[in-house]
């Protein structure tokens, strides 16, 4: 996937939906580019993360604008891209970190996440560890 430090196309209705401060460090993902007008380090988690988006709109700009359209209308729909995106990340920092400490901040962060503003505050903290764990 490119990426580019400039805004992406869906980014002020992001802003009207949750709010600059919510998404101020935030990275998005439309068709087949990972935006991070931040201008962050993306670690190689987010980046699986941000990759599964990327699977989920096709890597196409027209369904990426479709896709986007229905995330932020729909809260069910969100969550449960999130969640998909979610588990992928945690497998792959299961995958590369053997500590088990060092994962459960991962986890705990990215629950923290997806639980949280940026989102909507669709779940719970216990509900998100639950989601992103459950690999069925």
């Amino acid at each position: 996937m490119k990426t580019s430090n400039t805004k992406p196309p869906c980014y002020e209705d992001c802003v009207k939906a949750f709010g600059e401060e919510a998404i101020s460090r935030a990275v998005f993902t439309y068709g087949s580019t990972i935006f991070n007008p931040g201008g962050y380090d993306i670690p190689d988690h987010l980046a699986a993360h941000e990759s599964v988006h990327g699977d989920q709109q096709k890597h196409d700009e027209t369904v990426a604008k479709l896709w986007w359209q229905r995330y932020l209308a729909d809260p069910s729909f969100r969550l449960d891209q999130e969640t998909e995106a979610y588990r992928s990340q945690y497998k792959f920092i299961c995958e590369k970190v053997k500590d088990r400490n060092t994962r459960y901040r991962a986890l705990h962060q990215i629950a923290t996440d997806l639980s949280g503003k940026m989102y909507g505050n669709l779940i719970s903290f216990t509900e998100a560890i639950r989601r992103i764990r459950d690999q069925s």
